[in-house]
């Protein structure tokens, strides 16, 4: 007997109601849902499983990437072995995974451009939670990385002014030595980088944004006109801050001592033979030069000299003496001399000293003009001696050597002067 109001009324005996299941309006909605609901439930699980896959492809690829980074940043210290390999990008993902590796994880990690770079893969089966229930198999993640290591070029001499003719100038029978980095001139004048008479320059690479004046006899090395302007890659460090004056006067020395960081107002002179040690620290010239004339000895280790105000410079005379090493911390670490950047245009810094071979660090004067003029090398028994200035000019007979032993000496060397390789991912 059928309920009143039932859409569907009773049937009796089973063979009966399956005759009339397919043929009835009730029977068919019963059909329906039965063949629907399992693929309901399935999607429902594929949709809930999705979230899971996204998160797990999310971090495997995390983990690659850290991977492949970590391990292309190790060859800048370590030969390109599969083992080492092997061992830091393990490393490297286990950390990264946590609780989410498993023993299904596989990590694939090589070499990659001859050694410069690697390359990560790595498969995990996909997690799920809901979907296999109706879709057995649901396959493998898999996220790959490459990251490669570029290095930069080791810089000796930047001549900074855009325009001017022989921003870098040697005459006479002047020599400069680049060993193992780039010389080269900014200014876009077809005679930006100079070399003339008997004067020659040599380095692997010289580089002019505008041409060169001199013949071959004047140049070892490739040489490479228009190239593009190289900013200051000293740019973005900070001057030192500035206190009040340690010396109210200009301090003239005499006699042997040494002195202590300060700021000295009007500048130093060192005469009369005098023997002078910096300790440890900075110097700030302000309003007055550094001045070593006869006979004088200016000896210095972990020291940053600071120039500012008027006549703010260095004056190295021939009969000096003067050894110095720049910072290994703070504002001017790795850089010996820095010049104010309001200063001038083309304020004068001058190397005449037949005795100035060890000057380790950084000769930053981005508005000077730095002349050296003496009759022995200079810098030569530096580990590593760097020249950024708005202009650089050799007369008569010096012979300029910048070294680029940096695994010599324990002064840093500043970002953007030295090789300073970067690693990125490209994959």
């Amino acid at each position: 007997m059928a309920l009143v109001g039932s859409p569907c009324p009773a049937r009796t005996g089973g063979l009966d109601f399956a005759r009339r299941l397919l043929g009835d309006e009730c029977g068919a909605t019963v059909l329906m849902l039965a063949l629907v609901t399992p693929v309901l439930f399935g999607a429902v699980g594929v949709a809930v499983d999705y979230g899971v896959w996204f998160r797990q492809t999310q971090m495997l690829q995390k983990a690659a990437d850290t991977g492949a980074l970590a391990a292309a940043s190790d060859l800048a210290t370590a030969p390109a072995s599969q083992d080492r390999i092997d061992a830091v990008v393990n490393s490297v993902v286990e950390a990264a995974l946590g609780a989410e590796r498993d023993s299904e994880l596989t990590v694939e990690a090589s070499a990659h451009d001859g050694g410069r770079g690697v390359r990560v893969l790595l498969r995990q089966p996909r997690r799920a939670l809901l979907s296999h229930i109706f879709t057995p198999g649901s396959g493998t993640l898999e996220a790959t990385a490459l990251a490669t290591r570029s290095e930069g070029r080791k810089i000796c001499v930047l001549a900074l002014d855009p325009e001017k003719s022989g921003a870098i100038m040697l005459d006479a029978s002047s020599r400069l030595s680049g060993v193992d980095c780039l010389v080269q001139s900014n200014s876009r004048d077809p005679k930006g980088f100079a070399s003339k008479s008997a004067a020659l320059v040599t380095a692997p690479l010289m580089c002019s944004a505008g041409g060169y004046e001199g013949g071959p006899g004047n140049f070892s090395g490739d040489r490479v006109a228009d190239c593009p302007k190289r900013a200051d890659p000293l740019a973005g460090r900070p001057a030192p801050p500035i206190g009040g004056c340690s010396s109210a006067s200009k301090l003239v020395i005499t006699s042997d001592g040494s002195l202590f960081p300060g700021v000295y107002c009007e500048g130093i002179e060192i005469k009369a033979g005098a023997r002078v040690t910096l300790n440890p620290g900075v110097y700030v010239m302000r309003d007055g030069p550094l001045r070593v004339d006869d006979n004088s000895r200016l000896y210095g280790r972990d020291v940053g000299i600071y120039f500012t105000g008027t006549n703010a410079n260095f004056d190295f005379l021939s009969t000096s003496t003067v050894d110095l090493t720049a910072r290994k911390e703070g504002d001017l670490a790795g850089i010996l001399f820095f010049g104010d950047r309001n200063a001038p245009e083309t304020r004068a810094y001058k190397i005449t000293s037949d005795n100035a071979r060890n000057l380790v660090g950084t000769i930053y004067l981005p508005r000077g003009y730095l002349t050296v003029d003496a009759r022995n090398p200079v810098a030569d028994r530096s580990a590593y001696t760097a020249i950024v200035a708005q202009r650089i000019e050799l007369l008569q007979s010096p012979n300029l050597v910048l070294n680029t032993n940096y695994g010599a000496t324990d002064v840093p060397v500043p970002d953007g002067i030295g090789p300073n390789a970067s690693v990125r991912l490209v994959q």
